[in-house]
């Protein structure tokens, strides 16, 4: 008898991003807690933002963001939530960066200004 090979699918993501990303490797600070902390983002648009980290908070989970765009002097403060949260895992064979994806939920009329026209920037 002849073992059977199982069949592996390949799942593939839809991107369901609603507006283009940018690389950018910028520390972004926020509460957690009772204590002020820090992480680095790999990606951002005007919608959210992808933070890398080993520890990530879980899905749902609000948090108040401040974060300062190259070339400004200006922190955008942004009310933002953890949409969805990874560890590091293998995927298809390849290792993912571990963090989270963080939506802005609210950003002030001068934060819009300042994302936009760094995102102009950078397109």
């Amino acid at each position: 008898m002849t073992p059977r090979k199982k069949e592996v699918k390949k799942v593939s993501r839809k991107n369901t991003r609603r507006e283009p990303r940018v690389s950018i490797f910028v520390r972004v600070d926020f509460k957690d807690k009772e204590d002020f902390i820090y992480y680095y983002s790999r990606n951002l648009s005007r919608g959210g933002i992808f933070i890398q980290t080993v520890d990530p908070l879980p899905p749902g989970t609000p948090i108040f963001l401040q974060l300062t765009l190259p070339g400004s002097t200006l922190p955008l403060e942004i009310e933002s939530k953890v949409i969805w949260s990874r560890k590091e895992e293998e995927e298809g064979g390849t290792k993912v960066i571990p963090g989270m994806g963080i939506q802005f939920v609210r950003l002030d009329e001068q934060s819009k200004k300042l994302l936009d026209d760094f995102l102009k920037g950078k397109s």
